[in-house]
């Protein structure tokens, strides 16, 4: 397992096309339906890590993230990438609306992850 260390995504640096084409001020946010617990990577299980993924992302039209462009703004363990991007994968959304009819907006959510036995939560 590498060392704990703060992890940032280069593609930070430059943000992808279809985040520059949503709405920017919807009327409406978006708004958490249902996310499950991400999964405690078993890998970083008997070294206690503690940690969280920063991402940044789209959620359609539909509520769900457009996972092809999900960008990473901070992890504090590369092990954390994995399990946090599936949680997101499997989270449902109500879509922002713009004139009452669903939006594209981007997004930020926080993935945490704590030692086995104590809670893992999203913010």
């Amino acid at each position: 397992v590498p060392p704990l260390g703060l992890v940032s995504d280069s593609v930070t640096e430059t943000m992808p096309s279809s985040h520059l084409t949503v709405e920017k001020e919807p009327d409406q946010p978006v708004r958490v339906l249902y996310c499950p617990e991400p999964l405690y990577p078993a890998a970083l299980g008997d070294y206690g890590f503690t940690g969280q993924v920063d991402f940044r992302f789209v959620v359609d039209t539909s509520g769900i993230a457009e996972l092809d462009d999900m960008v990473v703004s901070e992890a504090g363990h590369r092990g954390f990438l994995n399990a946090a991007r599936r949680a997101i994968s499997k989270c449902r959304y109500q879509p922002a609306t713009k004139n009452g009819q669903p939006v594209r907006v981007l997004v930020r959510q926080r993935v945490v992850f704590r030692t086995r036995g104590s809670d893992s939560t999203r913010r």
